[in-house]
């Protein structure tokens, strides 16, 4: 079989893969989107890894048609753009980009396509984002009221702890934090979704033994040293305007988001701090290195994480946890 023609069956039967999946999807009445999610991307991903970008436009061009033919509204948004994410890993892949490089252009697709389909679900649906934020304060303050009469009930409270519990209930389930919430939870969905499909699109190349660039380990990057200080500000900043709300909404949003997106980042490269230090310092286990520091700086010690995510990356605590220990004869 000469080149052209391969390329041809290999095309077909990618098209004819992605078909399978959404006529199973919409004949089980689209049980199978919340699996399909991370899998639609892996054939592109295939075909594109092997034949580059622009061989692969013909072939997502039919995929598009499969969608119109097999698919709803939502589930041919769904298909159609995981594609396109599957395009540009594979190409990435065809080009031998940096893989790091790779997954960080993945998850941030991931995200923002996930942002995309609220506005497309509530165009379809007719279900706006605000009624959602609606159900999920419903939700916290059932939660909540239960909460304070069994309080009340026991007899362990004071007038003054009751009227700031209450206050700070008020600024939980206001609106805009729930809104605000709502989309920090499809981004970071989306984060997770680019991290699987990454891993699954890879394990399988693998498989077909595709040539794949071996990935570094995530301990050898070093992010900006600007960047854990700025971090740790806009964390404090935002622990000062949930504090003392600002008048302007805008300004109040934008340092509550901002901050909580600089939580995460610290958050990461706290436990990867501590992480490091168990297993390469205290010489612990690997697994256990990773468990328990999660668990711990993401519940009771948040404080911690922060300031061991600035140290790791701002202070010159990850070369130190990289430096080998010296051995003493």
């Amino acid at each position: 079989m000469n080149v052209k023609t391969q390329k041809i069956t290999f095309g077909a039967m990618i098209v004819a893969i992605f078909a399978i999946m959404l006529l199973l999807n919409r004949q089980t009445g689209d049980m199978l989107q919340s699996i399909f999610f991370f899998v639609y991307p892996i054939p592109m991903v295939a075909f594109s890894a092997k034949y580059g970008l622009r061989d692969s436009l013909a072939v997502f061009i039919c995929t598009l048609i499969c969608t119109i033919f097999f698919g709803t509204v939502l589930t041919a948004f769904y298909a159609v753009t995981q594609a396109l994410v599957g395009i540009v890993y594979g190409t990435c892949l065809y080009h031998k980009k940096d893989p790091a490089k790779t997954i960080l252009l993945v998850m941030v697709l991931c995200a923002v396509f996930s942002l995309a389909s609220l506005w497309v679900d509530a165009a379809i649906s007719g279900i706006q984002i605000s009624q959602t934020a609606t159900e999920l304060k419903n939700i916290f303050e059932s939660s909540l009221n239960k909460a304070m009469e069994q309080t009340v009930a026991s007899g362990n409270y004071d007038e003054a702890s009751l009227a700031q519990m209450k206050e700070g209930m008020a600024k939980i389930l206001s609106m805009d934090f729930l809104t605000r919430i709502v989309f920090i939870s499809m981004a970071l969905t989306g984060v997770f979704q680019g991290i699987v499909i990454y891993i699954l699109s890879t394990a399988i190349l693998v498989r077909l033994r595709f040539p794949i660039q071996k990935a570094k380990p995530i301990t050898s990057f070093y992010p900006p040293e600007w960047s854990g200080i700025l971090a740790l500000a806009l964390n404090y900043f935002m622990q000062y305007a949930f504090a003392k709300p600002f008048s302007n909404t805008l300004l109040q949003s934008t340092i509550e988001t901002l901050g909580f997106c600089s939580s995460i980042y610290l958050w990461t490269f706290g436990v990867m701090a501590a992480a490091m230090f168990l297993h390469r310092k205290a010489h612990w286990n690997k697994m256990m290195a990773i468990l328990l520091p999660s668990v711990l700086l993401l519940t009771i010690l948040q404080g911690v994480a922060l300031i061991l995510g600035c140290a790791y990356i701002s202070l010159g605590l990850h070369r130190w946890l990289e430096t080998e220990p010296q051995v003493q004869y």
